[in-house]
């Protein structure tokens, strides 16, 4: 972790951040790519949230009725150097990260960040968790280059409709035309089935200490 040039946060969810603490203590220096969630860092709050309400007590209305100065969230890693991605970046020559937001149930509104690297032969997309959707995810990525070569992560098809996974693997087939694809982590046993059946012999296995060659 101390030789890290940089570090991509896909969104907020514990098993995503948890090992923060100790990048944070070991490499307090290095730049973390975050989406725009309150959760990574001391910036400001919406005032919004303190709208008042005409005839509520001074003792009910927060801050006691007046304006606050400042209006700050807090972090659990108040000092980590984030650099909060509010669009498509180059980060570094060939490596680009992008942010899609969430329009499903339970994750709405969820920014979630993924990597994209150019190789010859197209984007080689990394996904965390695919919460807006992983066809949603390539299609935004289609705007760094048309040509999508592979995507590995999480494509977030746990409980979901057989018929609603059969959609995404044949989207990402035909539509995306995208050559390989390497799904892990909340893909689901149902979603590697599917994705074998459809990308046979383009379909790489991804996990824990598993190798993906790049072109």
């Amino acid at each position: 972790m101390t030789r890290l040039d940089a570090v991509v946060i896909s969104h907020r969810h514990g098993d995503h951040t948890s090992g923060l603490n100790h990048l944070v203590r070991v490499n307090p220096t290095v730049k973390i790519y975050a989406p725009e969630e309150a959760a990574y860092f001391n910036g400001p709050a919406p005032f919004a949230f303190i709208q008042r309400t005409p005839g509520l007590p001074p003792n009910m209305s927060y801050y006691r009725g007046a304006q606050p100065d400042d209006f700050r969230s807090g972090s659990p890693w108040p000092d980590a150097n984030f650099e909060i991605v509010r669009k498509t970046t180059e980060i570094f020559p060939g490596f680009f990260v992008l942010t899609t937001m969430s329009e499903k149930p339970g994750t709405r509104d969820m920014n979630e960040l993924s990597l994209a690297i150019k190789t010859p032969e197209g984007l080689a997309v990394v996904v965390g968790c695919s919460h807006p959707g992983v066809d949603k995810v390539l299609e935004n990525a289609t705007s760094i280059d048309p040509q999508l070569y592979t995507v590995t992560g999480g494509f977030h098809l746990v409980v979901t409709p057989v018929q609603e996974v059969q959609r995404v693997a044949t989207t990402l087939y035909e539509k995306l035309k995208i050559k390989r694809v390497a799904p892990g982590h909340c893909t689901s046993e149902l979603g590697f089935k599917v994705l074998m059946e459809q990308f046979k012999d383009r379909f790489d296995q991804a996990g824990l200490g598993q190798t993906i060659s790049l072109p």
